[in-house]
């Protein structure tokens, strides 16, 4: 049963990305985020158009938050957003900063290889 909805955007981490379910750290707090539109009864749901992230990439999503409570009782926090629009990526993902950092000390080591060899 939801105990209260109310217009949210929260940043955190992806722990998971599945078709219809994303799943997000936020400061220790797991929150899923549906990636399929709401729908009337009789009418087909419409997936966002969004490309899959890797967990651990850094996210800020705006959407309604409602809180629940699972068969055992403890809360469970859902963000429905309204459209693809709603989810962003931030700077700061780790795996693409190292990948980046290390694409520029590639370049910078041929570079200075290539101006050594045109000094001999």
């Amino acid at each position: 049963a939801l105990l209260t909805g109310k217009p949210a955007t929260l940043s955190g981490e992806v722990l998971s990305w599945e078709q219809e379910l994303l799943k997000m750290d936020v400061d220790g707090t797991q929150v899923m985020v549906p990636l399929e539109k709401r729908k009337d009864f009789g009418v087909e749901s419409v997936g966002f158009q969004l490309a899959p992230l890797p967990g651990g990439a850094r996210v800020s999503v705006s959407g309604i938050l409602a809180v629940g409570a699972s068969p055992e009782g403890k809360p469970v926090f859902i963000l429905r957003m309204s459209g693809s629009k709603d989810l962003k990526v931030l700077p700061g993902n780790v795996r693409l900063e190292k990948i980046g950092a290390s694409a520029v000390a590639l370049a910078s080591f041929f570079r200075n290889l290539a101006c050594c060899a045109a000094l001999q």
